[in-house]
């Protein structure tokens, strides 16, 4: 019984490891789609691909939810979608994209040494 509970708990523990190490190299695949974001001339193409990829953030997020550059980028996100895409058409939505990104930098900020609430 012993072997089987340490057998499952070495499995569980590398399965961590192996999703938390992916993820961290999506973080750089992921900066290089922000530069090719910025840099799009056509802004409906630029704002469904905001959408989408917020969301993919979010779940890559939960898979990683210490990650600071994950967390940065999706805070900027939500910031830039809300700014340029929704704000002007719907103010209420636009605050609870805002909301969401100040919710991700304050993640940041609440880790750091010496911050306070």
């Amino acid at each position: 019984m012993k072997r089987i509970l340490i057998f499952s708990l070495i499995l569980l523990f590398i399965n961590c490891s192996i999703n938390r190490m992916i993820i961290r190299t999506i973080n750089d695949i992921i900066t290089y789609e922000v530069k090719a974001l910025y840099e799009e001339r056509d802004p409906i193409l630029a704002e469904n691909a905001i959408a989408s990829n917020l969301k993919i953030l979010e779940g890559l997020i939960k898979s990683d939810p210490e990650n600071e550059k994950l967390l940065l980028i999706a805070s900027e996100g939500f910031f830039n979608y809300s700014l340029g895409f929704i704000e002007e058409k719907d103010k209420d939505r636009a605050k609870e994209f805002y909301r969401r990104g100040r919710d991700y930098a304050m993640r940041i900020l609440f880790r750091k040494k010496g911050f306070k609430s």
